[in-house]
């Protein structure tokens, strides 16, 4: 398949994870650089479900995505929630792109708590970066008023100690 036909791919799977699995299979023998070139895309033109669905495909294919690249998809991607998927399989090198991503002014107070979490989750799981990640959490802390950040910040502080 080319980008094209697997762009509308991604934009007719439905957000349900047999439908993912079933796309995710058709995406299996993709190298990973194409992964890449279609995040890239999907990122200039804002198309922020077909990357949602991306990042799920990402995780389900256990795709080892440069940290970069995936650390951008935290700008755009929709629902945010889908970029927990592919960080699941991600090595340290992730943590410290995705803690830059996380501190730039241009992003929402709730992907940068979200961001920061799933940096202090990775940190965890790979016993690697934590007391960047546990700083980045505490300024966060400070700059970020909203409730529902913060609660989100708290636990994530809260998993890096051990508690």
């Amino acid at each position: 398949m080319n980008q094209a036909e697997l762009i509308d791919k991604l934009r007719q799977t439905l957000r349900w994870r047999p439908e993912v699995e079933k796309t995710a299979a058709s995406f299996a023998g993709i190298p990973v650089d194409e992964y890449e070139q279609l995040i890239r895309q999907l990122i200039d033109t804002g198309d922020d479900k077909a990357l949602g669905i991306l990042m799920c495909v990402c995780g389900v294919n256990s795709v080892k995505l440069n940290p970069q690249v995936l650390a951008m998809v935290l700008k755009v991607v929709e629902p945010v929630i889908d970029l927990c998927f592919p960080y699941r399989v991600q090595g340290p090198a992730a943590i410290e792109p995705l803690l830059e991503v996380v501190q730039a002014e241009d992003i929402s107070w709730e992907r940068q708590a979200y961001g920061a979490a799933i940096a202090a989750e990775l940190a965890v799981q790979q016993a690697s970066h934590q007391q960047v990640v546990k700083q980045t959490l505490l300024k966060l802390s400070q700059k970020i008023r909203a409730f529902e950040a913060n609660f989100l910040i708290d636990q994530s502080l809260a998993l890096l100690d051990g508690e």
